[in-house]
């Protein structure tokens, strides 16, 4: 199994065994819309823009006061936002309070000078003596302008105090994002590019007594202990009094300082000033920042105790923004409105907001896992939803983003702003001020309680509709439906099992869906949308959805040989791919198949054939990194099971390629042109069709000079002219027309989407329509792919020729790029050798005489 991944099983069928989903990496968002160079997203995080752009978290707010921010919609009207992300803990007091802004107000018309260094600071005297006495202690006080650095600060002086290098920290902690703080973050994805030889780290499970233990036991060059109260970023896990009073203990017996970090917890947050109080231990080390600076100031502070504190550090730590008499003036004001009565505020309104949260887990039990918290901290843990009957909640749990789906939602229908957490990614954050109202926080149970609802009633279509841009109707609506649907079991073993008994050969293949309707057969409540609308709503979410490994099958050859294969879908449609490729934005499909092509890799497979336009847009596989694997286009065996098609056709109709006309449509495409070197000298004449754009008119003369008998044009109604007519383009429209066709021509049709729509086929019955090449398993395998449009024992050319290239042993690239004749006859060799043949070559579904059946695979 891929380790950290999760599958979907479905239940056993016909119509699909199992969908595996497989969970992109959550620091690095699967693919933010690349920005317009130009634009200022373009020059600012791009990809943390992208991100915020495709769930819509992308607003511009203009204005704060208390709990509330304000923003402009499309309109111009003013909106409102309920704020209970709060900073990230930095917003005790809300945005702007009038006592914090009136004393930056003064201390800015006082000229006072803010960057005096090497003087006596006076406002920094004075909040190091208030924060010491806050602390219930003797601290000598060290500031900083963030808590990352004030973290960093603390490693330095323990290092000094100690002359070790080595710190005991918590699983699932985190204390910044600079290079030293890094080093303590449980995260791997966050640390382990930044790694530092020499800095050690212990990492031991929160409130694990043994394990405590035995880490204290066992580090010789202990320098000392961190710890967040509650970590924040963690999922908002509480530690224990006993299993805190215990490191405090242990730290007592080897001289090492007991730190915490309280940047998130300190200033009175949780009902204490420092969160430490209530779990009774003094840390010797208090790391504070984030509500220090009243939501204005960015400042931090280390606090030491005096007994431990080494004087030499005074001009070993130096800042030239710290200490400024502006932030500690800020911070000075913050400390006077932290009182009594605010530290009860804070512990009756977290209680209150705690206990509706509670009862919400009580209503919803099969929706929120768990309630946590203390104070105004708070946190909801959603269920991974991987029993849902909608694929797409489970998709968006199995990869992840389920949670950050819900922040866009709360926004952009319920105006409400919240968070998840950084490392635990099914929880939502809730930290208000201390100034939020009882009906503010009705409200955010409301909405939440809506949440869960939709959730309970498999309303992936309320819950994501928002994404639509262009449909304001969708962001507001308060409705719930019932999505009707299989339920569908989350059988996690069943993968692992099939990994441990997986044969020796394992090939993939890429596909992506041809057409938003393939959302309905997803999730059936997309249907109330227009083709263009789901186009839309998808072209939103490609940039969050990894790939989608849609089965697992053993196929055998006639050779007693077998290989696996894993059909790998990915999130986009042919229209929005044409797209890409029109406006020449090769960069966005070429990174989608690149993941694609590490999927493959991580299953540990051999060989990948590129489907549909995956191919086109990786320039024929030449812009890919194959990662040790063989890498095929998948068209030389399209290529060869079209011909068995067409000559299939001239044996029934009794019709002599020497006495007929062949047409190529798209005859400059790599599939086209091969099938004009191989037929052209068959036929009396062939016309070349191609589009005119530039590039693609030299190919085409090129070609018809090439080859035999042939003319090139870029006119659709040449199309008429042919007895057999070969149609590999590139187009998202069906550009070609029934009525153009001469009376009993053969259409093979090779494009995705159809160059033909199907009803318009249906009014010509004399037509003998070819859809793609489509192959006869030897073993006749299901491939269990939902929605598979081919029976069973049944795969399109590309992914044959996957399955041909493994058996053969081909690890390489020789398959890419441009194609020869040479390599359509060495495919269908192969084929011979392996027992595959050509399937019923007449589709009934394109002769209009079959509903549509959405499908995501049919190949190129």
């Amino acid at each position: 199994m891929l380790p950290g991944n999760n599958f979907i099983d479905y239940p056993q069928g016909r119509d699909a065994n199992y969908t595996l989903f497989v969970k992109r990496d959550p620091l690095s968002p699967a693919l933010p819309p690349s920005p317009v160079p130009g634009e200022p997203t373009d020059a600012f995080k791009p990809r943390l823009a992208g991100m915020l752009r495709a769930l819509r978290l992308d607003v511009t707010y203009e204005r704060g006061a208390g709990d509330y921010l304000y923003y402009r919609d499309e309109a111009g009207r003013e909106v409102e936002v309920l704020d209970v992300v709060g900073g990230y803990g930095a917003l005790l007091f809300g945005h702007g309070h009038p006592a914090i802004v009136a004393e930056a107000q003064r201390l800015l018309a006082s000229g006072r000078p803010f960057h005096a260094q090497g003087s006596r600071r006076d406002y920094a005297q004075r909040l190091a003596a208030e924060l010491s006495r806050r602390a219930g202690g003797d601290y000598r006080v060290i500031f900083g302008n963030s808590g990352t650095e004030a973290v960093e600060a603390a490693m330095k002086h323990a290092m000094l105090e100690s002359g070790a290098r080595t710190f005991i920290a918590l699983e699932r902690g985190f204390h910044g994002k600079t290079l030293g703080a890094l080093q303590l973050a449980a995260h791997a994805q966050h640390r382990e590019p930044f790694d530092v030889a020499g800095l050690n780290v212990v990492r031991v499970p929160v409130n694990d007594l043994a394990r405590l233990e035995k880490a204290f036991a066992d580090t010789a060059d202990l320098a000392g202990f961190i710890y967040e109260p509650i970590q924040g970023e963690g999922g908002v896990r509480l530690l224990e009094a006993r299993f805190l009073q215990r490191a405090d203990a242990l730290c007592t017996q080897r001289a090492v300082p007991l730190i915490a970090d309280e940047c998130q917890t300190g200033m009175g947050r949780t009902g204490t000033f420092l969160a430490s109080e209530a779990l009774g231990v003094r840390p010797d080390y208090v790391i504070l920042s984030k509500a220090l600076g009243g939501g204005i100031a960015k400042i931090s502070a280390l606090l030491v105790r005096r007994d431990r504190y080494c004087d030499e550090f005074d001009l070993k730590h130096t800042s030239t923004y710290a200490e400024d008499d502006f932030s500690c003036a800020l911070a000075l004001k913050t400390l006077e409105l932290i009182d009594a009565p605010l530290l009860a505020t804070c512990r009756r309104q977290g209680e209150r907001l705690l206990a509706g949260l509670r009862r919400l887990a009580e209503a919803y039990p099969q929706i929120i896992a768990d309630v946590r918290g203390a104070g105004l901290m708070a946190a909801v843990e959603f269920r991974p939803l991987f029993r849902s009957p909608g694929f797409l909640l489970r998709f968006l749990s199995a990869q992840e983003d389920l949670a950050l789906v819900l922040t866009g939602y709360l926004l952009n229908v319920h105006r409400i702003r919240i968070a998840p957490t950084l490392s635990d990614r099914f929880t939502l954050r809730i930290e208000p001020s201390a100034l939020l109202t009882d009906a503010a926080m009705d409200r955010v149970l409301a909405a939440l309680g809506d949440v869960c609802a939709r959730l309970t009633q498999a309303d992936a279509f309320g819950l994501t509709r928002f994404l639509l841009r262009s449909g304001e109707k969708h962001r507001a609506t308060t409705d719930t439906g019932r999505v009707d649907g299989r339920a569908f079991a989350y059988d996690e073993p069943r993968f692992q099992e099939q990994q441990r008994h997986a044969p020796a050969t394992k090939v993939a293949w890429l596909c992506h869906m041809v057409d938003a309707d393939d959302l309905v057969s997803l999730d059936p409540a997309f249907g109330a949308l227009s083709l263009e609308e789901r186009e839309d709503y998808l072209a939103q979410l490609v940039s969050r959805i990894a790939p989608v490994v849609m089965s697992a099958v053993d196929v055998r050859s006639t050779t007693g040989a077998v290989v696996r294969l894993y059909p790998i879908l990915l999130p986009f449609t042919s229209r929005w791919i044409k797209r890409q490729l029109d406006a020449r934005r090769l960069t966005p499909p070429q990174r989608l198949v690149q993941q694609g092509i590490d999927c493959a890799h991580a299953l540990g497979c051999q060989m990948v054939a590129l489907g549909q336009y995956t191919s086109i847009a990786t320039l024929n596989g030449t812009r890919l990194a194959a990662r040790g694997m063989g890498v095929t286009t998948g068209n030389s065996y399209a290529i060869a099971l079209a011909i068995q098609a067409i000559e299939r056709a001239h044996r029934e109709t009794g019709r002599d390629p020497v006495d007929s006309v062949l047409v190529l449509a798209g005859a400059a495409g790599n599939i086209g042109r091969t099938c004009a070197e191989i037929l052209a000298p068959r036929y009396r004449r062939t016309i070349l069709i191609g589009s005119g754009r530039p590039g693609s008119w030299p190919r085409l003369q090129a070609l018809a000079a090439r080859v035999p008998n042939a003319v090139a044009t870029t006119g659709l109604a040449a199309v008429g002219e042919g007895h057999v007519v070969i149609a590999a383009m590139n187009a998202v429209d069906a550009p070609l027309s029934a009525r153009c066709f001469a009376p009993h021509a053969v259409l093979c049709d090779l494009s995705v989407p159809a160059s033909l729509a199907p009803a318009d086929a249906a009014t010509r019955p004399d037509l003998i329509v070819i859809k793609g090449g489509i192959a006869a398993l030897p073993g006749g395998e299901d491939l269990e792919i939902l929605d598979f449009p081919l029976t069973r024992g049944q795969a399109y050319g590309c992914m044959a020729e996957a399955l041909l290239l493994g058996f053969e042993g081909v690890r390489d690239t020789t398959f890419t790029g441009s194609l020869t004749p040479d390599h359509v006859q060495r495919v269908a060799a192969m084929a011979a050798r392996h027992g595959f043949t050509l399937a019923d070559y007449r589709r009934a579904c394109v002769l209009g005489s079959e509903q549509k059946i959405p499908s995501y695979a049919i190949a190129r």
